[in-house]
């Protein structure tokens, strides 16, 4: 598996996670990975994906009734 297969399985997780603590915890887990590998990969991720604004905007969104 080669990192842009990497990166693109990383960004579906960060679509899907919305606390960043629980998505270190599931890309440790996919990769078995230790804490410091976990932060090298996805902090780039998060900060070129603008992902602490989708992810607050995804929580604060109203759901219909």
């Amino acid at each position: 598996m080669n990192w842009l297969q990497i990166d693109k399985i990383i960004l579906n997780l960060l679509d899907a996670h919305t606390d960043r603590e629980k998505l270190y915890a599931d890309v440790k887990k996919q990769f078995k990975w230790n804490d410091s590998q976990t932060k090298v990969a996805v902090d780039p991720l998060i900060e070129r994906s603008n992902w602490h604004e989708n992810s607050v905007k995804k929580s604060t969104r109203k759901k219909k009734s």
